[in-house]
């Protein structure tokens, strides 16, 4: 629901003209440039950008700007995204007396404090003149773009538990300064660039759930999970949101997908993360997409993370990065999987049946403990599942499997790559 505006928010004359284009970007992320070029305008500034990110990792969801070509922005964004890392509104570092930000004798959590409520900031309250001329952020982006950190208003906004809205209005070098008066008008906007960037990532997993592609794989017996580069699941099917519920090995924690303990959490995310980049760039993920995630009773759950190329929502130009989670359903002995598996690479019912725990994750003894066989037996057909799958090794035997699975079958044998 959209919430309503009070009356003693309402603006008038441009302010009016520049909510109705923030709330605008709200339905159509395009129309961010014309809500900054209105703030432009209103703050005499030269440059102005909005973005959404995530606390854990604080890569950006989404990036727009205004004021600046696009493809000098986009030469420099790179090393702006790396040095995010870096940052210094980091929650985790500011308690400490020696990071930067601790000057002139004033508590940086204080002013913390301050900024999660909302309050519009100078930078130079937070880290001193010096420590910003020094800032790589500074030298190696912010000057060759022609602007000056340290002549900036900036809005930093609490959206929920993983994410944050982050609003700049900027002046070139030599400008006259901003000052608190700027503050107190940018202020008067921040309420309404929260709703709308709240707005946004609805109305976005929203579209997302309502395209036909999606709703086609929700009674797909295979679990299926759509997340964002921040591991928030924005689509699951129904066979997901049963492995979800059951919280063995995958869950939903804190809006964002959990693994059995923090190294396996770590694990997916970086996978989630790098599977994501990759659809939103057109590169290949970089190292394994294949999961072994570790569950109960000793076993594993395999989940396979593929990029998802996408049209809408995150860096750059609007679009949004996506991974495609294909996780293996319970059903990996003679049901389903073992017939799949048959048509797809003429194998044996006993190979489908060592394959099934090849994919649960169990090595070689404890496969032959559980399916009553010697080792060397399943050495031997291990060997011809191998050359049935056209793979070399256990993690391609184990991707190759989880496509046969979960794709419809076409008389294909998915390519182990």
């Amino acid at each position: 629901m959209v919430e309503a505006v009070g009356v003693d928010e309402a603006p008038r004359g441009a302010e009016h003209e520049a909510v109705g284009a923030i709330y605008g970007a709200a339905l159509d992320p395009s129309r961010w440039r014309v809500a900054l070029a209105h703030l432009v305008t209103l703050f005499d500034a030269k440059f102005a950008q909005i973005g959404v990110r995530y606390r854990d990792h604080l890569e950006f969801s989404f990036l727009h700007w205004y004021g600046l070509p696009d493809e000098l922005v986009a030469r420099y964004l790179p090393r702006y995204a790396e040095l995010q890392g870096t940052d210094y509104f980091d929650p985790t570092t500011m308690d400490d007396p020696a990071h930067p930000a601790w000057h002139n004798g004033r508590s940086t959590l204080e002013r913390l404090t301050a900024i999660r409520q909302g309050a519009a900031f100078l930078p130079t309250e937070i880290v001193s003149a010096a420590e910003i001329a020094t800032n790589p952020a500074h030298t190696e982006v912010r000057v060759p773009l022609g602007l000056d950190s340290a002549n900036a208003c900036l809005l930093v906004l609490d959206l929920d538990t993983a994410r944050q809205g982050g609003l700049a209005v900027m002046r070139p070098p030599g400008a006259a300064p901003f000052n608190r008066t700027d503050c107190d008008r940018l202020d008067a906007f921040a309420v309404h660039v929260r709703r709308a960037l709240v707005l946004h990532e609805r109305f976005t997993a929203l579209d997302l759930e309502r395209r036909g592609a999606l709703q086609g794989l929700e009674d797909a017996p295979t679990a299926l999970i759509v997340a964002g580069a921040d591991a928030r699941p924005l689509f699951a099917n129904r066979a997901a949101r049963r492995v979800l519920d059951a919280g063995d090995g995958l869950c939903v924690e804190r809006e964002c997908l959990r693994g059995h303990d923090a190294s396996a959490t770590q694990h997916l995310l970086a996978a989630i993360t790098a599977a994501a980049r990759a659809g939103l760039t057109g590169a290949a993920a970089p190292g394994a997409n294949l999961l072994l995630l570790p569950c109960g009773g000793g076993e594993s759950r395999a989940v396979n993370v593929l990029p998802l190329p996408s049209a809408a929502g995150a860096v750059p130009g609007g679009r949004r990065a996506l991974a495609l989670l294909v996780i293996n359903d319970a059903d990996l002995g003679e049901g389903a999987a073992s017939r799949a598996w048959r048509e797809a690479f003429g194998i044996t019912a006993a190979q489908a049946r060592v394959l099934a725990e090849v994919v649960r994750g169990a090595d070689t003894t404890t496969i032959a403990a559980r399916l009553g066989l010697g080792v060397s037996t399943v050495r031997t057909h291990l060997k011809a599942l191998f050359r049935a799958t056209g793979t070399r090794d256990q993690p391609a035997l184990v991707r190759t499997a989880i496509l046969a699975r979960a794709l419809p079958p076409d008389g294909t044998t998915p390519s182990p790559t």
